[in-house]
């Protein structure tokens, strides 16, 4: 009875660790499965619309500005959705 007990804990054991490995796959391949969804929608555009942009960038971070050699200068940085 106790090796059933035993070998019933231990398959317990590797199923719980299978089920870890496989969520965290998933959680992977959700964010490329969002990508694939949005770069197929937007691979026959004529016109990029803020409907398209909207899908596409999450945000804009604007840095400050700084002037060098003269010239006003200011970082942009676009955020991705996927």
């Amino acid at each position: 009875m106790r090796e059933v007990q035993a070998e019933q804990a231990t398959v317990s054991d590797r199923l719980n660790r299978l089920c870890a490995v496989l969520s965290s796959q998933v959680d992977q391949t959700a964010p490329l499965e969002k990508l694939q969804a949005a770069v197929g929608e937007c691979l026959n555009i004529t016109e990029l619309t803020s409907l398209i942009l909207n899908k596409l960038i999450d945000r804009i971070e604007i840095g400050s500005q700084d002037v060098v050699n003269g010239q006003k200068q200011q970082e942009a940085t676009f955020v991705g959705t996927v």
